[in-house]
């Protein structure tokens, strides 16, 4: 009788662990998501500023370095109440105002060398 419950016990915390580690997976999980979900937001937010602008200085001012992709990059994606962790992003606009938006971030819980990236592609058009 005493074998029998101590392999009932044995069985059940078998259980109990199996279901913790389904519940960090899922957390995990959540967590990339809201982070995938920050970038796509992050990045429509750069490219609906983009349609707005003058089509002119488009290159100018959102290519990597530019004077609005400086301050978007700070104020939104390097944000530390609303942005993305460890995040960092680049634009590249061709001649043809072809947009290449690249967000990338490392989650608090990543190894160093993991980071995750988004890309997203836009043809601004007038």
């Amino acid at each position: 009788m005493i074998l029998e419950a101590l392999i009932g016990m044995l069985i059940f915390s078998i259980g109990v662990l199996g279901l913790v580690g389904m519940h960090s997976f899922a957390i995990r999980n959540v967590g990339d998501a809201k982070y995938r979900a920050d970038a796509s937001f992050l990045a429509n937010k750069v490219i609906s500023r983009m349609w707005i602008s003058n089509a002119t200085t488009l290159a100018g001012d959102y290519n990597t370095g530019g004077a609005n992709f400086m301050t978007w990059l700070v104020n939104d994606v390097r944000n530390t109440a609303t942005g993305l962790p460890n995040g960092n992003a680049t634009i590249a606009i061709d001649a043809a105002n072809a947009v290449t938006v690249t967000i990338s971030w490392r989650a608090p819980t990543d190894p160093v060398d993991q980071t995750h990236s988004l890309v997203q592609v836009a043809q601004i058009q007038r």
